[in-house]
C-alpha cells in the first residue's frame, strides 16, 4: 500500500565528520525517507561549515545523500542558519535544492507556515543578536571566502570552543525564544504555524513548533496531506 503524501521538517542536526553515528542516523534518514514530497532543513544542518569550496570527502558524502533523494523527484530546501551562515546559493544548486531564505513562508497542504531557523527569536541573548547582524550580511560571505580554506578551519574551530564556553554560563531563559519576538512574528505573518529550531528544545506550543537538536527524540516534524502533524525520532 502506497503511503499517503507528507512533509518533513528537520533542523540542528550539526554534522560533524567526528560524530560518525550521527552521520550514519542522517544517511539512513534519507533512504528512509526517499517517499516523502519534500524535506525542510532549517538551519544547522552541519556543526559548522567553513565555505562553498569545501570539497572534503565528509562534505561530498553528504551532499551525494542529498542528491540521491533529489534526483529522484523529492523537492529538498535548505536555510542557513547560525553554525553554517556560509552554506548559501551553490551549495543548495550542487544538490539539487532550493534555498531558503531566513525566515521564509511557504504554504504547504494549504497551511501557512512560517519558517526559520529561530535564532533572531531569542531577543534576550544579545551578543548573539549583536553577531547575527554581522553574519548575515552578504559582504561577510564574500569576504569569508578570500580567507584561505584552512585558516577558515582554525576558525571555526575556536568559534566552536569559544560558543560551548559562553552558552555554559548563560541563564536558561536567555538561550531560548522571547515571548514578544514570538507573538510579534506569529501576527505579523498571520500564520497558521510558526516552525523552527535553533533552541534545541523539541516541543509543540500550538501555533509555534519546535524542531529539535539530533539525535534527541521528537526532534523531527512530519506535515501529512491532511493537514496532521506527527513527531519523528531521528
Amino acid at each position: 500500500m502506497k503511503q499517503a503524501p507528507y512533509i518533513l521538517f528537520i533542523s540542528d542536526l550539526h554534522l560533524d565528520p567526528r560524530h560518525i553515528e550521527l552521520t550514519k542516523k542522517f544517511l539512513f534518514f534519507m533512504q528512509n525517507h526517499q517517499n516523502a514530497e519534500a524535506i525542510y532543513i532549517l538551519g544547522d544542518f552541519f556543526n559548522a561549515f567553513i565555505g562553498e569550496d569545501d570539497d572534503s570527502s565528509y562534505v561530498e558524502q553528504i551532499k551525494s545523500a542529498c542528491r540521491e533523494y533529489t534526483q529522484k523527484g523529492g523537492q529538498l530546501y535548505i536555510m542557513a542558519g547560525n553554525r553554517d551562515f556560509l552554506m548559501q546559493t551553490h551549495f543548495a544548486k550542487s544538490i539539487g535544492a532550493i534555498h531558503l531564505a531566513d525566515p521564509s513562508i511557504k504554504t504547504i497542504y494549504g497551511l501557512k507556515c512560517f519558517l526559520m531557523h529561530g535564532d533572531s527569536l531569542c531577543t534576550d541573548d544579545t551578543a548573539h543578536q549583536k553577531w547575527r547582524s554581522i553574519y548575515t550580511r552578504s559582504w561577510l560571505y564574500k569576504l569569508a571566502h578570500l580567507v584561505p580554506l584552512k585558516v577558515r578551519q582554525w576558525i571555526a574551530h575556536k568559534m566552536r570552543k569559544a560558543s560551548i564556553k559562553r552558552k555554559s554560563t548563560q541563564p536558561a531563559y536567555i538561550m531560548d525564544v522571547n515571548a514578544k519576538a514570538v507573538l510579534k512574528a506569529i501576527t505579523s505573518t498571520n500564520c497558521d504555524y510558526l516552525i523552527h529550531g535553533h533552541t534545541h528544545l523539541p516541543k509543540d506550543h500550538g501555533r509555534r513548533l519546535v524542531l529539535g537538536a539530533w539525535p534527541d527524540p521528537q526532534s523531527i516534524i512530519q506535515l501529512n496531506q491532511d493537514q496532521t502533524f506527527k513527531r519523528l525520532d531521528p
